[in-house]
């Protein structure tokens, strides 16, 4: 099973492309315009859509909810048709639907604008003034629809296998390096991707089927799918009309359980490695227990997933010298020698969220943090981001390094607070050491409280009283050193008492 995604502007060859690509291959050919016709006989109002982008902002924000019907129903039209055999889908950005599935085929066909002009006035009888008017309308159009639906910029070359310039190959030849290309082993999709989309599937059609119900339709809830499980979140505010939820739900085909969490925020747990017994789950838990959040589990695909990681397989040592910092891609080997394997606890760990009332569900996601990067960006529905352990295959510094740099671009691009684990279990956990640095502070606390305020006799001599002056203004730096030193203690002193007993 396989998927090939070919991006393109408007006469640039990339329809041609697709189309002999999939005749070649025995593969289905799907456009965007199938996909949008579906769209619209499934009552989403595409027209209005469309319109919207040449609008102000807001004039699409009001259309939000027929926005995430549009992506729920073109996403169950595209998923349907890939879990039944191999596509080739011509569109632009149309990878996008399908963020986080691995081994998919991502082409980008671009032309000279010379060449693009040309082919239209050939096409299409028009002037070269107006080919060229024509071109450049429609690719700010497709630019426009692009940032509406997914918020990110489809000519970023970083979202692509491989850019094929047909004016420069020509068809025939760019085909027979897709074709060549295609037939990878990394580009076929396996267990992990039929999982993967057969949850997106799942969580699409439940949301699109709220979209398009009375008693659901204003609803303001997220909607994730794992091992044919529904795990819905809702505000507290609605919890009378969560039962409709999950009269409307329960009954799609495929889902075995609605698990319904009622939160006022949701938090992502990002991590390589989920294993059973982690303190730091106890850590994020009472974190989510203490805002009032669901928390969704988010395993980080490795480099088994990630095409090209071979590439980066250089000492950490080279790369510091060369001053090359590698954010997204991990070594396929750890210092130590062992490979990293994916954690086989994501589900448990999950359901000890569920538990006490706290999840959002779990999933694996397929590809770079850049990748999880603009997913998010799009879809906008967390309130925090926790990042656990990641980069495993690197050194500790690396590690450590890398972290905090992701941290802060997760932070500049999703405007949400990006903490990590360590920081966490500072604020929540209460451990040995911190109760023997209660006792300390207490000491130290009580011996200055005397040394100030229990001999206030000889300081008020020192003070006032004594004749030499330079006497006098040490005893009266004294006391403020002392006083401030004494504030300081206390207060930190408070600040781990109610620590200890869970003070919110």
């Amino acid at each position: 099973m396989s998927l090939i995604t070919v991006s393109r502007g408007t006469y640039s060859g990339g329809h041609e492309l697709a189309q002999k690509l999939a005749e070649q291959l025995g593969y289905t050919y799907v456009s965007r315009e199938q996909l949008a016709d579906e769209a619209k006989r499934c009552g989403v109002p595409v027209d209005l859509l469309q319109e919207a982008i040449h609008k102000p902002p807001l004039s699409y924000q009001e259309l939000a909810q027929e926005r995430l019907a549009y992506l729920a129903c073109v996403r169950v039209q595209l998923c349907d048709k890939v879990l039944a055999g191999d596509v080739v889908y011509d569109g632009h950005a149309g990878h996008m639907l399908l963020s986080g599935i691995p081994n998919i085929l991502r082409i980008r066909v671009v032309a000279d604008l010379d060449f693009r002009i040309h082919v239209v006035m050939h096409t299409m009888g028009k002037s070269q003034r107006e080919a060229r008017e024509y071109v450049n309308h429609v690719d700010l159009d497709r630019d426009r629809w692009s940032r509406f639906l997914y918020n990110v910029d489809w000519r970023d070359l970083f979202y692509y296998d491989m850019l094929v310039n047909i004016s420069q190959t020509g068809i025939n030849h760019a085909l027979d390096k897709v074709l060549e290309m295609s037939q990878e082993s990394e580009f076929q999709l396996g267990t992990e991707a039929k999982s993967s989309l057969t949850n997106l599937r799942l969580a699409s059609w439940a949301q699109y089927q709220l979209l398009h119900d009375d008693r659901t339709r204003d609803l303001s809830v997220t909607i994730n799918a794992h091992n044919n499980v529904l795990y819905v979140v809702g505000k507290p505010q609605e919890a009378e009309r969560m039962p409709h939820v999950r009269e409307v739900v329960s009954e799609l085909e495929g889902v075995n359980d609605v698990r319904i969490t009622l939160a006022n925020g949701q938090i992502l747990y990002l991590q390589d490695h989920f294993e059973q017994g982690d303190p730091a789950f106890a850590d994020v838990l009472t974190l989510a227990e203490r805002s009032d959040a669901a928390v969704q589990l988010m395993r980080l695909a490795g480099p088994d997933a990630t095409p090209g990681a071979e590439f980066f397989d250089a000492s950490t040592s080279h790369e510091e010298e060369a001053g090359i910092e590698v954010h997204d891609l991990v070594h396929p080997e750890p210092p130590d020698g062992e490979p990293v394997e994916p954690g086989d606890d994501l589900s448990v760990c999950a359901g000890a969220f569920e538990q006490r009332g706290r999840s959002a569900g779990a999933a694996t996601f397929y590809g770079s943090a850049d990748w999880l990067l603009s997913h998010l960006e799009a879809t906008r529905g967390y309130s925090m981001v926790v990042l656990g352990d990641l980069f495993l295959s690197r050194s500790r510094t690396v590690r450590m390094r890398l972290r905090d740099q992701l941290a802060r671009r997760f932070s500049y691009r999703l405007h949400v607070p990006v903490v990590s684990t360590q920081e966490i279990s500072q604020k929540v956990r209460f451990r040995s050491r911190d109760a023997a640095m209660l006792v300390v502070l207490v000491v130290l606390s009580a011996v200055v409280f005397a040394s100030v305020f229990l001999r206030q006799d000889e300081l008020l001599y020192l003070l006032a009283e004594h004749k030499t002056a330079w006497l006098r203004l040490a005893a009266a730096g004294l006391v403020v050193a002392l006083t401030i030193a004494f504030a300081w203690l206390w207060g930190t002193v408070v600040k781990m008492l109610l620590r200890l007993v869970r003070f919110e």
